[in-house]
Order: C-alpha cells, then structure tokens, then sequence
C-alpha cells in the first residue's frame, strides 16, 4: 500500500528581486539572485509592447515586486495536516545521510556530480548549497553546444510581424500543465506545497523558460520592438531565477531535511530548467517565406517543436523524457514509501 504522508503549507515571505540584464540577446546564463533572503530589490519593470508578457494575467514582467503572487502561495495540502521528520526510506540518497561512506562502489548518481554530492548532507544542506547543484552539470534535458558553424537560417522569417505573431499565440501555455509526478505519488500529501509552489511559479515565469529555448538571433538587429524584446527577455530569466530559488527551492530543501526526498526529485519530468551556457539552444528558424500573410513564423515553430520535442521539456511526449530511460530506473516511485 502507498503511504500519503501529510504537509502543511507554510507561508514563505514576499521578497523582491532585482531585475538584471546582462545578455545582449536575451540567452543569459548567469543567476542574478544572492544568498541573502533578507535583502530588498528593486521593482519589476513594467511590461512594453515588445515583451509578450501575458498582461491580462499578469504572466509577464508586471509592475509592483516581482514575486508578489508566486512567493506568497495560498495553503495546498488540506488543513489539519502536518509535515513530520522521517527516516529517509530511499536508498540511494543524494547527498548521504551523513557521508559517501554509505554508497556502494557501483553508485549509479547520473546525471549530478557524485564529487560535489559528498560534500553535504541530505539533512544538513543549505539553500545555498542546493542552489549550487541544481540544475546538474551534465547535459540533462538541453543538447550540448556544437562546436561546428552555426546553422544556416531563413532570416527574412525574423521579422517584427512575424515574431509579434509568435508571441501573441503564448505558445509557453503549454509549459504550465504538469505531467504525472514519476518520483513521487500525485496524491502524496508531503509534495502539494511542492506541486503548488511549481505551479504558480510556472504561471507566471513559463515564458522565460519558453524564450529560453527558443532564443531568435536578435542580438544583432536593430529595430526598437526587436531592442526591447531581448531586455525584458534577459529581465524576465533573472527574476524567474530568483523565484524559482526562493520559492520552489525552499519546499525541495524542507522536504529534503524531513526525509522526504533527495535531490533527484528535481529531474522528475514536472521540473523545467534553464540550459546551462556551455549547451546550445538558439532556434534558427528555416523555410518558406508566405508572401500573403505572416504566419510563416508560426509554422516553423511547429515544426521545430514537432522535431525537437526537448525544446518544449517533453511536456508533448513525457515518456520521452531523461528521467524516464533505462538507465535512470532508480527514478521511478522512488519516494513512494511501500507498507
């Protein structure tokens, strides 16, 4: 029988976050958020014609504290419940309960970085830590960067229409439905914080995670739509950043020091990331220019998305996803405690 053990949401603080800037084409790799979680930031700037933010959501880069609905979620597991302390019943554990002592030679700990694992605790690690060894190091969901030409490409696609036609389809939506939890029972009462706090925070950032693997070569173009496009992109990644590490980050580390988990429930198919700099995510767009309309843009993203289902993290075709492969069968159910 499935054990559901219980949780009760705590309210996490509203913070505020800068916003930052730092890549010219809106591909920026590089978090902006800092280890003091005391610590005040700027506003958020308001979202421009260019940036595609869903305004009538208020998806997009809004106006007021950047995180002032996904840091303060409203309770998600039913009341009267609590999370209590277990002994972890998982095995392996990633990091050890209390040292690398505890794993066997042949430890399968794909895709993280066994060395850096040894260094912490399940019990004892920081949020700072945790920040550190997420996403892992190898290439888990992003292919890796070719070191060849980069492919050609069809650049009168790359046009303002055309990309305003894009963006005002929000083909990020589809990043917001969550696919079935592989690691953990869906009706497990210690993960619907975690599920909850994921959600919101998808609501609002899917977006950026959407831009971030369909990056247009914009750097070098000119106009002021195009301009202001790769500023709010490269604005939204870092805010995203800071949300996700103050938000979903915290819960993963709560149920990590509980007993609940281990770091591998963050390549569990539900969790999205950012491709790390050294992996390649540019979308080139190829193929025929529609003379009468300007929907030629679209059509390539279909086909693009169709082709390279990574692009959209598997969300089409979940068992497709890394996680899912022979090779990670430790993956599956492995925080569903049998009795």
């Amino acid at each position: 029988m499935l054990s559901t053990s219980s949780a009760v949401a705590r309210p996490v603080g509203r913070r505020r976050s800068s916003a930052a800037g730092d890549s010219p084409d809106g591909d920026d790799d590089s978090s902006s958020s800092d280890d003091n979680e005391d610590g005040q930031a700027g506003r958020a700037v308001a979202a421009s014609p260019a940036s595609g933010g869903d305004e009538d959501d208020t998806y997009g880069v809004v106006d007021g504290p950047a995180t002032d609905v996904e840091d303060a979620p409203a309770a998600a597991a039913p009341p009267g419940y609590s999370l209590m302390p277990i002994v972890p019943f998982f095995e392996p554990c990633f990091p050890p309960r209390i040292d690398s002592a505890e794993w066997d030679d042949d430890l399968d700990a794909q895709p993280w970085d066994v060395e850096e694992l040894g260094r912490v605790t399940l019990g004892g690690i920081t949020l700072s830590q945790l920040k550190g060894l997420f996403p892992p190091p190898s290439f888990w969901i992003h292919p890796a960067r070719s070191d060849g030409r980069a492919p050609s490409f069809n650049c009168r696609l790359v046009t303002v229409e055309n990309v305003r036609r894009v963006y005002e389809s929000k083909p990020w939506r589809e990043l917001r439905r969550l696919p079935a939890p592989l690691t953990f029972a869906a009706g497990d009462h210690a993960f619907q914080e975690l599920v909850h706090v994921y959600s919101v925070h998808l609501k609002k950032w899917a977006q950026t995670y959407w831009e971030s693997t369909h990056s247009l070569p914009l750097k070098s173009r000119t106009d002021p739509y195009f301009v202001q496009l790769v500023a709010d992109i490269s604005t939204r990644r870092s805010r995203a950043r800071v949300n996700f590490d103050r938000s979903v980050l915290k819960v993963v580390r709560r149920l990590m020091q509980n007993g609940r988990c281990d770091l591998d429930v963050l390549l569990d198919p539900i969790f999205i990331t950012f491709p790390p700099a050294r992996q390649g995510t540019k979308w080139r767009p190829v193929g025929p220019v529609d003379p009468h309309g300007d929907l030629s843009l679209l059509r390539a993203l279909r086909v693009l998305d169709a082709d390279e289902p990574w692009r959209l993290f598997y969300r089409r075709v979940p068992q497709e996803h890394p996680a899912a492969s022979r090779d990670l069968r430790r993956l599956r159910d492995k925080f569903v405690q049998q009795l």
